[in-house]
């Protein structure tokens, strides 16, 4: 059947309401007390309702209306939702979820004919008033997904800012234009350039591929900023320290794990390897507990758009359940970054993206990746840093070496060869 989609008036009985509960967060009963009693003085029996949009919404029944910073809510946060991405609830007979402009609905997705039924009665008996949810366009519209911010706006002004936080906490993603100058671009370049020259195809820390004459070329190169002081500073960089305070989350850079900063080199005429690459997330290949909640800012060290092989994703997945195939098919809304020289990109994660070829055969496109994370509480061993190292050399051949590899037989050896290296660090 086709989903019906309703907005419901937030006046429900217990009983309903508990389908309110969002799958991106959901907390223990305790913060009720121990947080907002004990630190604002917010009884729950005079809390009237509840709703997590980028800060944790209260309203009491006397209409006053208080907001707390969710990063004071992460100790009550259930185990099981710090792995859990199913934002949607994909698989319930009704979903509802506090999203849209209008704070008194709720946005409710009937999925099932079960839930059709059940809907269709409480609509009936008056037990809940609805309306369809096209008239918040808002709410299920995500065209605003599109669009990009302007640095000198988002620097000078805090309502910018702000409104850049909540973009990238809802779509997982944001491209904001002008941050670096074409002079920081061209040192940028250079350091690469340098690191580039000195590579070789068995040195760690780099991916290649081929062209149809069989020439080597490098793809990825990985660790920049422990190769690179001038490179290593952008960790610190007041703007990118900005922009991952605007995530949300508690994050840190990540230098020597999860590939460190990278830079991708797109090959127009490349005939393998992992230099385009199709819809994933980045702890797919493992690694999850370590990087994840993540963010990867990129600068873009030319210009991009679908000639050059434009980075995609799919805005809103790195919070919901996302299937590759529904991608692929055309069931998601998709958003192409068209971004030029110094502008920065930032995606979360956990979004479903992809890197796919360059349509032209001319150039391709120069993208540098800095990584932050959770705080990791111990570095790895010698040892484990060989096993890890190994792990990457022998995912590397397994693709190099078979040019009929698929996606998936890439993305499954990745997996394995991930989790023993992973096992061997965790024993360490």
């Amino acid at each position: 059947m086709e989903w019906m989609i309703y907005l419901i008036l937030e006046h429900l009985p217990r009983a309903l309401y508990a389908l309110n509960e969002r799958g991106s967060t959901i907390f223990y009963n305790s913060h009720f007390e121990e947080l907002f009693e004990a630190k604002y003085g917010l009884k729950k029996a005079d809390i009237k309702k509840v709703n997590i949009k980028g800060v944790f919404q209260i309203w009491l029944h006397d209409g006053s209306y208080h907001e707390v910073n969710l990063k004071e809510c992460h100790a009550w946060t259930r185990e099981g939702c710090t792995y859990c991405p199913d934002f949607a609830a994909e698989h319930a007979d009704i979903s509802c979820g506090g999203i849209g402009k209008d704070n008194d609905w709720t946005l409710t997705i009937v999925r099932t004919e079960l839930g059709r039924e059940i809907m269709s009665r409480m609509i009936a008996d008056g037990s809940v008033i609805a309306r369809p949810g096209d008239s918040d366009p808002a709410a299920i519209d995500l065209t605003d997904a599109e669009r990009s911010f302007n640095w000198d706006d988002v620097n000078n002004f805090p309502d910018v800012a702000e409104d850049l936080a909540s973009f990238l906490r809802r779509y997982g993603w944001a491209h904001v234009r002008g941050v670096f100058s074409t002079a920081e671009i061209a040192k940028f370049n250079a350091e690469i350039g340098q690191v580039e020259a000195d590579a070789s195809p068995d040195m760690p820390g780099s991916w290649w591929t081929h062209d149809g004459d069989g020439n080597e070329q490098p793809c990825q190169l990985h660790y920049l900023g422990l190769a690179s002081r001038v490179i290593g500073a952008l960790d610190h960089d007041p703007r990118v320290e900005r922009f991952v305070g605007l995530s949300g989350t508690d994050l840190v850079s990540h230098p020597d794990r999860a590939l460190g900063t990278f830079a991708v080199l797109k090959r127009p005429t490349a005939a393998e390897g992992l230099t385009n690459l199709p819809w994933h997330i980045d702890c797919g290949l493992g690694g999850h507990p370590l990087t994840c909640p993540g963010l990867h800012l990129a600068v873009q060290l030319t210009a991009s758009n679908p000639d050059l092989g434009a980075f995609k994703i799919v805005p809103g997945s790195h919070d919901a359940s996302v299937r590759r195939s529904d991608v692929e098919a055309g069931r998601c809304p998709v958003v192409t970054a068209d971004t030029q020289t110094g502008d920065v990109t930032l995606h979360m994660t956990h979004a479903v993206h992809a890197a796919p070829a360059p349509l032209s055969s001319s150039t391709g496109r120069r993208t540098m990746y800095l990584g932050f994370g959770p705080q990791v509480p111990r570095s790895p061993s010698p040892r484990a840093r060989s096993a890890l190292a190994a792990s990457g050399a022998a995912f590397a051949a397994i693709v190099l070496l078979n040019e009929e590899l698929s996606p998936r037989l890439v993305l499954s050896a990745g997996l394995v060869l991930g989790g023993i290296a992973l096992a061997v660090w965790a024993k360490k």
